[in-house]
């Protein structure tokens, strides 16, 4: 989904539902700084769809945590997600490729698996299970 599209999302709930309309705009507001700060020059916020959601959404889950009301918003944006967000690999799928890795390199160290994972799998890969699979072997 690019950034545009957002948008026009966005006005479009501003007539129907106010708050969804206020989410999409820290969302959108997430992206466009994400893109700034990484390449000020020339940035292209649409490169930053994906991780802005993701980063959007922990900020919500931590305001949860810490015992705000953003239950709904937080809904909203998981929902929004499944539409955005790649399909995460399963646990059983990451076993898989790290120990097909590890027979392919059986000197590998565990920062180069880190590595491996996050510069071909992307944004399918859950950082904090692959680290845990890779300590465990």
């Amino acid at each position: 989904m690019k950034l545009i599209e957002l948008k026009k999302e966005m006005m479009k709930l501003k007539r129907i539902d106010k708050s969804k309309a206020d989410t999409l705009m820290m969302l959108i507001d997430t992206i466009e700084k994400m893109a700034k700060s990484k390449n000020p020059k020339n940035p292209e916020p649409d490169l930053f769809v994906v991780d802005g959601l993701k980063k959007y959404i922990k900020q919500v889950e931590d305001a949860k945590k810490n015992g705000m009301d953003v239950e709904d918003e937080l809904k909203f944006l998981k929902e929004l997600g499944k539409d955005i967000l790649p399909e995460t690999m399963s646990e059983s799928q990451l076993l898989h490729i790290i120990t097909e890795y590890k027979i392919d390199n059986p000197d590998v160290k565990i920062g180069q698996i880190m590595g491996y994972l996050k510069k071909n799998f992307g944004n399918q890969v859950d950082m904090k299970m692959a680290s845990n699979i890779v300590n465990q072997l």
